[in-house]
Protein backbone atom coordinates (compact mmCIF):
# COMPACT_ATOMS: atom_id res chain seq x y z
CA UNK A 1 0.00 0.00 0.00
CA UNK A 2 0.92 3.47 -1.16
CA UNK A 3 -0.39 6.54 0.38
CA UNK A 4 1.37 10.28 1.44
CA UNK A 5 2.54 10.84 5.11
CA UNK A 6 -0.83 13.01 5.68
CA UNK A 7 -2.86 10.09 4.91
CA UNK A 8 -0.86 7.70 6.92
CA UNK A 9 -1.22 9.91 10.19
CA UNK A 10 -5.26 10.04 9.49
CA UNK A 11 -5.47 6.24 9.04
CA UNK A 12 -3.62 5.52 12.31
CA UNK A 13 -5.20 8.52 14.44
CA UNK A 14 -8.82 6.49 12.90
CA UNK A 15 -7.54 3.31 13.19
CA UNK A 16 -9.36 2.69 9.65
CA UNK A 17 -8.03 1.37 6.45
CA UNK A 18 -4.52 0.10 7.60
CA UNK A 19 -4.21 -3.25 9.40
CA UNK A 20 -3.52 -3.50 12.55
CA UNK A 21 -0.23 -1.89 13.88
CA UNK A 22 1.59 -4.53 14.84
CA UNK A 23 1.15 -6.09 11.52
CA UNK A 24 2.59 -3.51 9.39
CA UNK A 25 6.09 -2.73 7.94
CA UNK A 26 5.61 1.43 7.42
CA UNK A 27 8.50 2.85 5.22
CA UNK A 28 8.40 6.68 5.17
CA UNK A 29 10.22 8.39 2.46
CA UNK A 30 11.39 12.08 2.45
CA UNK A 31 10.96 11.35 6.65
CA UNK A 32 12.20 15.12 7.15
CA UNK A 33 8.90 16.34 6.24
CA UNK A 34 6.89 13.55 8.88
CA UNK A 35 6.88 16.10 12.20
CA UNK A 36 5.78 19.05 9.51
CA UNK A 37 3.22 16.69 8.45
CA UNK A 38 1.97 16.03 11.86
CA UNK A 39 1.71 19.13 13.24
CA UNK A 40 -0.22 20.17 10.53
CA UNK A 41 -2.95 17.03 11.16
CA UNK A 42 -2.99 17.80 14.49
CA UNK A 43 -3.69 21.30 14.11
CA UNK A 44 -6.91 22.38 15.26
CA UNK A 45 -9.32 25.74 14.19
CA UNK A 46 -12.59 26.04 14.37
CA UNK A 47 -15.17 29.17 14.19
CA UNK A 48 -16.65 30.21 17.52
CA UNK A 49 -18.51 33.12 16.10
CA UNK A 50 -21.54 33.99 18.58
CA UNK A 51 -24.51 34.24 16.56
CA UNK A 52 -23.29 31.24 14.33
CA UNK A 53 -22.12 28.74 17.32
CA UNK A 54 -25.86 29.73 18.52
CA UNK A 55 -27.10 28.04 15.21
CA UNK A 56 -25.53 25.49 15.73
CA UNK A 57 -26.54 24.34 19.33
CA UNK A 58 -30.20 25.11 18.76
CA UNK A 59 -30.09 22.70 15.27
CA UNK A 60 -28.04 20.21 17.64
CA UNK A 61 -31.21 20.44 20.39
CA UNK A 62 -34.05 20.16 17.51
CA UNK A 63 -31.71 16.65 16.15
CA UNK A 64 -31.78 15.31 19.80
CA UNK A 65 -35.90 15.78 19.84
CA UNK A 66 -36.43 14.52 16.46
CA UNK A 67 -34.61 11.44 17.44
CA UNK A 68 -36.15 11.18 20.93
CA UNK A 69 -40.10 11.05 19.11
CA UNK A 70 -38.97 9.09 16.04
CA UNK A 71 -36.18 6.91 16.76
CA UNK A 72 -35.89 6.54 20.06
CA UNK A 73 -33.52 4.88 21.36
CA UNK A 74 -34.08 1.74 23.81
CA UNK A 75 -31.26 3.84 26.50
CA UNK A 76 -32.01 7.45 26.89
CA UNK A 77 -28.60 9.10 27.67
CA UNK A 78 -29.15 11.54 30.64
CA UNK A 79 -27.97 14.57 28.12
CA UNK A 80 -30.85 13.85 26.00
CA UNK A 81 -33.36 15.25 28.75
CA UNK A 82 -34.80 18.13 27.42
CA UNK A 83 -33.79 20.48 30.42
CA UNK A 84 -30.37 18.95 30.88
CA UNK A 85 -29.48 19.82 27.15
CA UNK A 86 -30.61 23.15 27.11
CA UNK A 87 -29.04 24.18 30.36
CA UNK A 88 -25.98 21.82 28.74
CA UNK A 89 -26.18 23.94 25.68
CA UNK A 90 -26.66 27.59 27.46
CA UNK A 91 -23.60 27.71 29.22
CA UNK A 92 -21.26 26.58 26.25
CA UNK A 93 -23.41 29.98 23.99
CA UNK A 94 -22.86 32.10 27.47
CA UNK A 95 -18.91 30.90 27.84
CA UNK A 96 -18.34 31.43 23.51
CA UNK A 97 -20.07 34.56 24.25
CA UNK A 98 -17.78 35.73 27.13
CA UNK A 99 -14.68 34.50 24.45
CA UNK A 100 -16.06 36.12 21.96
CA UNK A 101 -16.01 39.58 24.02
CA UNK A 102 -13.00 38.99 25.39
CA UNK A 103 -11.07 37.94 22.14
CA UNK A 104 -12.43 41.04 20.63
CA UNK A 105 -10.68 43.18 23.24
CA UNK A 106 -7.11 42.05 21.18
CA UNK A 107 -8.36 42.86 17.75
CA UNK A 108 -9.10 46.05 16.31
CA UNK A 109 -12.61 46.40 15.82
CA UNK A 110 -15.09 45.90 12.76
CA UNK A 111 -12.24 44.51 10.51
CA UNK A 112 -9.93 41.37 9.81
CA UNK A 113 -7.67 40.99 12.45
CA UNK A 114 -5.49 38.38 14.14
CA UNK A 115 -4.03 37.94 17.68
CA UNK A 116 -1.43 35.65 18.95
CA UNK A 117 -0.83 34.91 22.18
CA UNK A 118 2.52 35.30 23.12
CA UNK A 119 4.35 31.84 24.11
CA UNK A 120 0.88 30.78 23.64
CA UNK A 121 0.06 32.12 27.54
CA UNK A 122 -3.81 32.37 27.21
CA UNK A 123 -4.76 34.94 29.98
CA UNK A 124 -6.25 33.27 33.30
CA UNK A 125 -9.55 34.00 32.28
CA UNK A 126 -9.81 32.47 28.59
CA UNK A 127 -7.61 29.18 29.92
CA UNK A 128 -10.88 28.61 32.55
CA UNK A 129 -13.17 29.07 29.83
CA UNK A 130 -11.04 26.92 27.23
CA UNK A 131 -11.07 24.14 30.01
CA UNK A 132 -14.47 24.33 31.03
CA UNK A 133 -15.42 24.75 27.11
CA UNK A 134 -13.33 21.25 26.77
CA UNK A 135 -15.32 19.43 28.98
CA UNK A 136 -18.81 20.73 28.09
CA UNK A 137 -18.01 19.98 24.28
CA UNK A 138 -16.91 16.58 25.06
CA UNK A 139 -19.71 15.77 26.75
CA UNK A 140 -22.30 16.76 23.11
CA UNK A 141 -19.42 14.82 21.63
CA UNK A 142 -20.47 11.63 23.29
CA UNK A 143 -23.75 12.15 23.18
CA UNK A 144 -24.05 13.07 19.11
CA UNK A 145 -21.87 9.17 19.03
CA UNK A 146 -24.73 7.43 21.26
CA UNK A 147 -27.21 8.72 18.96
CA UNK A 148 -25.42 7.56 15.62
CA UNK A 149 -24.62 4.13 16.99
CA UNK A 150 -28.03 3.73 17.75
CA UNK A 151 -29.41 5.46 14.75
CA UNK A 152 -26.75 2.73 12.81
CA UNK A 153 -28.62 -0.15 14.24
CA UNK A 154 -32.31 1.05 13.15
CA UNK A 155 -32.33 0.76 9.37
CA UNK A 156 -34.43 -1.82 8.82
CA UNK A 157 -37.03 -1.17 11.47
CA UNK A 158 -38.12 2.88 9.94
CA UNK A 159 -38.49 5.12 6.76
CA UNK A 160 -35.04 4.70 5.21
CA UNK A 161 -34.89 8.12 3.66
CA UNK A 162 -36.00 9.97 6.70
CA UNK A 163 -33.23 7.94 8.52
CA UNK A 164 -30.63 8.23 6.32
CA UNK A 165 -31.46 12.39 6.52
CA UNK A 166 -31.11 11.89 10.21
CA UNK A 167 -28.10 9.74 10.08
CA UNK A 168 -26.08 12.57 7.94
CA UNK A 169 -27.41 15.07 10.01
CA UNK A 170 -25.68 13.64 13.52
CA UNK A 171 -22.58 12.43 11.38
CA UNK A 172 -22.44 16.47 11.07
CA UNK A 173 -23.25 17.11 14.53
CA UNK A 174 -20.29 14.65 15.57
CA UNK A 175 -17.96 15.97 13.46
CA UNK A 176 -18.53 19.73 14.60
CA UNK A 177 -18.56 18.61 18.74
CA UNK A 178 -15.32 16.08 17.94
CA UNK A 179 -13.33 19.30 16.69
CA UNK A 180 -14.54 21.52 19.19
CA UNK A 181 -13.31 18.83 22.19
CA UNK A 182 -10.24 18.78 19.94
CA UNK A 183 -9.94 21.98 19.72
CA UNK A 184 -10.59 23.28 23.35
CA UNK A 185 -8.68 20.13 24.70
CA UNK A 186 -5.18 21.30 23.02
CA UNK A 187 -6.08 25.05 24.11
CA UNK A 188 -6.06 24.22 27.57
CA UNK A 189 -2.65 22.54 27.42
CA UNK A 190 0.24 24.96 28.57
CA UNK A 191 2.77 23.12 26.95
CA UNK A 192 2.67 19.77 24.22
CA UNK A 193 5.92 17.50 23.79
CA UNK A 194 8.03 20.03 26.24
CA UNK A 195 6.63 22.83 23.61
CA UNK A 196 4.69 25.51 23.87
CA UNK A 197 1.16 25.16 22.56
CA UNK A 198 0.71 27.86 19.59
CA UNK A 199 -2.95 29.74 20.33
CA UNK A 200 -4.46 32.43 17.94
CA UNK A 201 -7.58 34.19 16.85
CA UNK A 202 -8.63 35.44 13.55
CA UNK A 203 -11.86 37.39 12.98
CA UNK A 204 -12.69 37.12 8.96
CA UNK A 205 -15.13 39.22 6.80
CA UNK A 206 -17.26 36.96 4.63
CA UNK A 207 -20.30 38.65 2.52
CA UNK A 208 -20.10 41.49 4.78
CA UNK A 209 -20.46 39.08 7.93
CA UNK A 210 -17.98 39.05 11.16
CA UNK A 211 -16.24 35.73 11.57
CA UNK A 212 -14.18 35.01 14.55
CA UNK A 213 -12.02 32.11 14.57
CA UNK A 214 -9.63 30.09 17.37
CA UNK A 215 -6.72 28.18 16.33
CA UNK A 216 -3.88 25.64 18.22
CA UNK A 217 -1.05 24.02 17.02
CA UNK A 218 1.48 22.06 18.75
CA UNK A 219 5.34 23.33 17.87
CA UNK A 220 6.33 19.89 18.85
CA UNK A 221 4.33 16.83 17.59
CA UNK A 222 7.12 14.21 19.64
CA UNK A 223 4.15 13.08 22.14
CA UNK A 224 2.41 12.36 19.15
CA UNK A 225 4.57 10.82 17.15
CA UNK A 226 5.44 8.35 19.51
CA UNK A 227 1.82 7.52 20.22
CA UNK A 228 0.26 6.86 16.75
CA UNK A 229 3.63 5.70 14.86
CA UNK A 230 6.66 4.46 16.93
CA UNK A 231 4.85 2.86 20.06
CA UNK A 232 2.37 1.19 18.14
CA UNK A 233 3.84 0.24 14.74
CA UNK A 234 7.03 -2.65 15.63
CA UNK A 235 8.90 -1.93 12.08
CA UNK A 236 9.38 1.59 10.98
CA UNK A 237 12.05 2.76 8.68
CA UNK A 238 12.59 6.78 7.71
CA UNK A 239 14.57 7.58 4.67
CA UNK A 240 15.64 11.10 3.06
CA UNK A 241 18.73 12.50 1.69
CA UNK A 242 18.10 15.50 4.35
CA UNK A 243 17.84 14.10 8.05
CA UNK A 244 20.98 15.22 9.33
CA UNK A 245 21.37 18.85 10.28
CA UNK A 246 25.18 19.64 10.78
CA UNK A 247 26.34 16.08 10.33
CA UNK A 248 23.51 14.73 13.42
CA UNK A 249 20.57 13.22 14.03
CA UNK A 250 20.15 15.35 17.23
CA UNK A 251 17.70 17.33 15.74
CA UNK A 252 15.50 14.66 14.05
CA UNK A 253 15.49 13.43 17.36
CA UNK A 254 14.41 16.42 19.31
CA UNK A 255 11.23 17.06 16.52
CA UNK A 256 10.15 13.00 16.25
CA UNK A 257 10.91 11.56 19.93
CA UNK A 258 12.81 9.03 17.83
CA UNK A 259 15.69 7.82 20.57
CA UNK A 260 18.64 5.92 20.20
CA UNK A 261 18.44 5.11 24.12
CA UNK A 262 15.32 3.92 23.24
CA UNK A 263 17.13 1.43 20.86
CA UNK A 264 15.97 3.51 17.59
CA UNK A 265 18.83 3.26 15.21
CA UNK A 266 20.14 5.66 12.77
CA UNK A 267 22.22 5.04 10.19
CA UNK A 268 24.02 7.35 7.62
CA UNK A 269 24.93 6.21 4.48
CA UNK A 270 27.69 7.49 1.72
CA UNK A 271 26.24 9.20 -1.50
CA UNK A 272 26.06 7.76 -4.42
CA UNK A 273 27.12 11.11 -5.74
CA UNK A 274 30.66 13.09 -5.90
CA UNK A 275 29.31 16.36 -4.43
CA UNK A 276 33.17 17.65 -3.79
CA UNK A 277 34.40 17.17 -6.83
CA UNK A 278 31.17 17.61 -9.15
CA UNK A 279 29.43 20.44 -7.47
CA UNK A 280 29.70 23.90 -6.08
CA UNK A 281 27.31 26.28 -3.51
CA UNK A 282 27.27 29.55 -4.80
CA UNK A 283 25.99 32.48 -2.36
CA UNK A 284 26.29 35.14 -4.56
CA UNK A 285 27.09 39.21 -3.38
CA UNK A 286 23.93 40.89 -2.87
CA UNK A 287 22.51 44.05 -1.32
CA UNK A 288 19.45 42.99 -0.04
CA UNK A 289 18.74 40.06 2.04
CA UNK A 290 15.42 38.12 1.29
CA UNK A 291 13.08 39.27 4.39
CA UNK A 292 9.54 40.33 3.97
CA UNK A 293 10.16 43.78 3.72
CA UNK A 294 12.86 43.69 0.96
CA UNK A 295 11.56 41.19 -0.83
CA UNK A 296 10.99 42.93 -4.06
CA UNK A 297 13.94 44.14 -4.38
CA UNK A 298 15.84 40.95 -3.26
CA UNK A 299 13.45 39.35 -6.10
CA UNK A 300 14.83 41.97 -8.79
CA UNK A 301 18.53 41.24 -7.68
CA UNK A 302 17.98 37.61 -8.25
CA UNK A 303 16.10 38.10 -11.37
CA UNK A 304 19.37 39.92 -12.77
CA UNK A 305 21.24 37.02 -11.21
CA UNK A 306 19.50 34.34 -12.93
CA UNK A 307 19.70 36.32 -16.54
CA UNK A 308 23.23 36.88 -16.42
CA UNK A 309 23.63 32.95 -15.91
CA UNK A 310 21.10 32.14 -18.47
CA UNK A 311 22.55 34.63 -21.14
CA UNK A 312 26.14 33.22 -20.44
CA UNK A 313 24.49 29.74 -22.05
CA UNK A 314 26.44 27.48 -19.71
CA UNK A 315 23.89 25.84 -18.18
CA UNK A 316 21.23 23.96 -20.96
CA UNK A 317 19.20 22.44 -18.00
CA UNK A 318 17.82 24.99 -14.98
CA UNK A 319 15.54 24.55 -11.82
CA UNK A 320 14.11 27.94 -10.16
CA UNK A 321 13.07 27.00 -6.65
CA UNK A 322 10.74 29.23 -4.47
CA UNK A 323 9.87 29.63 -0.43
CA UNK A 324 6.57 31.06 -1.77
CA UNK A 325 4.24 31.20 -4.57
CA UNK A 326 3.95 35.09 -4.34
CA UNK A 327 7.72 35.26 -4.68
CA UNK A 328 7.65 33.16 -7.58
CA UNK A 329 5.12 35.30 -9.72
CA UNK A 330 6.81 38.42 -9.10
CA UNK A 331 10.24 36.85 -9.84
CA UNK A 332 8.08 35.78 -13.34
CA UNK A 333 7.40 39.26 -13.80
CA UNK A 334 10.95 39.99 -13.58
CA UNK A 335 12.19 37.75 -16.61
CA UNK A 336 8.60 38.03 -18.75
CA UNK A 337 10.61 38.52 -22.01
CA UNK A 338 12.03 35.09 -21.53
CA UNK A 339 9.05 33.81 -20.06
CA UNK A 340 8.60 30.93 -23.25
CA UNK A 341 12.08 29.25 -21.80
CA UNK A 342 10.67 28.66 -18.26
CA UNK A 343 8.19 25.59 -17.96
CA UNK A 344 6.10 26.72 -14.63
CA UNK A 345 4.70 25.17 -11.92
CA UNK A 346 0.82 25.33 -12.36
CA UNK A 347 0.89 25.95 -16.20
CA UNK A 348 0.85 21.43 -16.36
CA UNK A 349 1.51 18.92 -14.41
CA UNK A 350 4.48 18.13 -13.23
CA UNK A 351 5.21 15.17 -15.12
CA UNK A 352 4.32 16.43 -18.74
CA UNK A 353 6.84 20.01 -17.27
CA UNK A 354 9.61 17.32 -16.82
CA UNK A 355 8.93 15.53 -20.36
CA UNK A 356 9.18 19.30 -21.99
CA UNK A 357 12.10 19.74 -20.47
CA UNK A 358 13.93 16.23 -21.16
CA UNK A 359 13.47 16.81 -24.60
CA UNK A 360 14.32 20.42 -25.14
CA UNK A 361 17.82 19.70 -23.75
CA UNK A 362 17.96 16.23 -25.21
CA UNK A 363 17.36 18.77 -28.55
CA UNK A 364 20.58 20.91 -27.69
CA UNK A 365 18.22 24.04 -26.63
CA UNK A 366 17.97 25.79 -23.20
CA UNK A 367 15.02 24.67 -20.36
CA UNK A 368 14.39 26.13 -16.84
CA UNK A 369 11.83 24.80 -14.58
CA UNK A 370 10.34 26.94 -12.14
CA UNK A 371 8.59 25.90 -8.93
CA UNK A 372 7.97 25.67 -5.41
CA UNK A 373 10.48 24.19 -3.53
CA UNK A 374 8.41 21.09 -2.66
CA UNK A 375 8.37 20.73 -6.59
CA UNK A 376 11.91 19.25 -6.69
CA UNK A 377 10.90 16.43 -4.41
CA UNK A 378 11.90 13.30 -6.21
CA UNK A 379 13.10 14.87 -9.26
CA UNK A 380 15.24 12.98 -11.41
CA UNK A 381 17.10 14.80 -14.01
CA UNK A 382 20.72 13.16 -14.65
CA UNK A 383 23.53 14.64 -16.38
CA UNK A 384 22.65 17.96 -19.23
CA UNK A 385 19.41 17.84 -17.71
CA UNK A 386 19.92 19.63 -14.58
CA UNK A 387 23.37 21.92 -14.19
CA UNK A 388 22.31 24.63 -12.26
CA UNK A 389 19.79 25.29 -9.20
CA UNK A 390 18.91 28.67 -8.09
CA UNK A 391 16.88 28.64 -4.56
CA UNK A 392 15.13 32.07 -3.63
CA UNK A 393 15.50 31.39 0.18
CA UNK A 394 15.88 28.88 2.70
CA UNK A 395 12.28 28.51 3.84
CA UNK A 396 11.25 29.34 7.61
CA UNK A 397 7.77 27.91 8.77
CA UNK A 398 5.40 29.99 11.30
CA UNK A 399 2.98 27.32 13.23
CA UNK A 400 -0.19 27.58 11.11
CA UNK A 401 -0.64 26.25 7.76
CA UNK A 402 -2.18 30.25 6.82
CA UNK A 403 1.55 31.62 6.15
Amino acid sequence: MVANHALVMAAMESEAVLPEPKHLLLVLDEGHHLPDVARDALEMSAEITASWYRLQLDLFRKLVATCMEQFRPKTTPPLANPERLNAHCEEVYELIASLNAILNLYMPAAQEAEHRFAMGELPAEVMEICQRLAKLTETLRGLAESFLNDLSEKTGSHDIVRLHRVILQMNRALGMFEAQSKLWRLASMAQSSGAPVSKWATREIREGQLHVWFHCVGIRVSDQLERLLWRSVPHIIVTSATLRSLNSFSRLQEMSGLKEKAGDRFVALDSPFNHVEQGKLVIPQMRYEPTIDNEEQHIAEMAAYFREQLESKKHHGMLVLFASGRAMQRFLEHVADVRLLLLVQGDQPRYRLVELHRKRVENGERSVLVGLQSFAEGLDLKGELLTQVHIHKLPSRRSTARS
